[in-house]
C-alpha cells in the first residue's frame, strides 16, 4: 500500500522537495554574488511606460523564464532607454531535475517504448496522474490570521461626521 502511494504522489512530493532545497542553495549562492559575471546571459524587454527614468546600477532579482527549453534564474535588472534589461544565468540543477522527474515518471508509469507489449490506453490512472502532475501552481503567499486581528468597519454615517460638514455660522470677510 505504501509503495503504491509512494507512485502516486510520493515521488512527486520528493522531487518537489529536491527542487525547492535546490532553488534555495542556488539563491543563497546568487545572493552572495558567487557566479561568474562571464556566464550570464542578458535579456532585453521592450516597456512601455509613460514615466521612467535610467537606472544607474543593476538591482538583484528574483525569478526564472523559460527560453528555448533552457531554465534561466534571473540574477539582476536595470531598466534603460526604454527597455527592461535581465541578465539571467542558466539553471543546469534544475534541468536536470526537471528530466530525472520525467525518467522517473516514464519508469513508474512503464511508459517506455517496448515493442512487445501492446499499449494499454485503457488505463484511466495514467491520465489521471497526468493531470494531477501537469500543473502546479507554486503559489506560496499564505497568510493565517487571527479572528482577533480582523476589524470590522462601520460604513454608516453618524451624528459626529455630520458635524464636521455644517457650513459656517457667519459671513467670511469681504476683501
Amino acid at each position: 500500500m505504501i509503495v503504491f502511494f509512494f507512485n502516486l504522489f510520493g515521488y512527486r512530493l520528493l522531487i518537489n522537495y529536491w527542487e525547492a532545497r535546490e532553488n534555495a542553495n542556488l539563491e543563497a549562492r546568487l545572493d552572495k554574488h558567487d557566479y561568474n559575471d562571464k556566464d550570464l546571459i542578458e535579456v532585453k524587454i521592450p516597456i512601455r511606460l509613460p514615466y521612467f527614468y535610467n537606472w544607474k546600477e543593476f538591482e538583484r532579482c528574483d525569478g526564472e523564464v523559460e527560453l528555448n527549453g533552457i531554465q534561466y534564474k534571473y540574477v539582476k535588472r536595470k531598466v534603460y532607454n526604454d527597455s527592461l534589461i535581465l541578465m539571467c544565468i542558466p539553471n543546469a540543477e534544475q534541468m536536470k531535475m526537471h528530466s530525472a522527474r520525467d525518467q522517473m515518471f516514464s519508469l513508474i508509469n512503464d511508459l517506455q517504448n517496448n515493442t512487445n507489449k501492446k499499449s494499454d490506453s485503457s488505463n484511466p490512472f495514467t491520465s489521471i496522474k497526468n493531470v494531477l502532475s501537469d500543473y502546479d501552481d507554486n503559489c506560496q503567499d499564505w497568510s493565517f490570521e487571527s479572528i482577533s486581528s480582523l476589524h470590522s468597519y462601520n460604513a454608516y454615517i453618524t451624528p459626529h461626521v455630520m458635524k464636521a460638514h455644517t457650513s459656517s455660522p457667519e459671513q467670511p470677510p469681504e476683501a
